[in-house]
């Protein structure tokens, strides 16, 4: 285990690199679904609930990874679940806008390598943080 990440039962310093990195390839999907939701929200009673509801589902997002950032242990299950959901959204996305692979690839990356990395969070858990 690398240095940075102290001993056994005592919080990190840090977070791995792979996580750090997929939250940085987060941070910009966030940033780029913006502009789509604002836009979302001048399209009439429709386009303004959906505006609000993308503009809700990217403060989860965010806070997210900011939990995944900080190795918060409530980070590990609410990941799975909002990029879960958001690797099958991106997913259908895909399928209707062939163009758009990059919103899948960061959600299943960042779904695939924290599912892996449960021991990371469960440390953060046991050592009371």
């Amino acid at each position: 285990m690398p240095a940075s990440h102290g001993t056994p039962g005592r919080r990190p310093r840090s977070a791995p690199f792979g996580i750090k990195l997929l939250c940085a390839l987060g941070a910009v999907r966030l940033v780029r679904g913006v502009p789509t939701a604002v836009g979302a929200l001048t399209g009439g009673p429709v386009g303004v609930a959906t505006g609000l509801l993308l503009l809700a589902l990217l403060g989860l997002r965010a806070a997210t990874l900011y939990g995944l950032w900080t190795l918060q242990p409530w980070a590990w299950w609410v990941t799975i679940v909002v990029f879960g959901a958001g690797s099958v959204v991106s997913f259908l996305g895909f399928l209707s806008t062939p163009g758009g692979l990059g919103p899948l690839l960061v959600d299943v990356g960042i779904l695939a390598y924290v599912a892996g990395q449960r021991e990371v969070f469960r440390r953060q858990a046991r050592s009371g943080w």
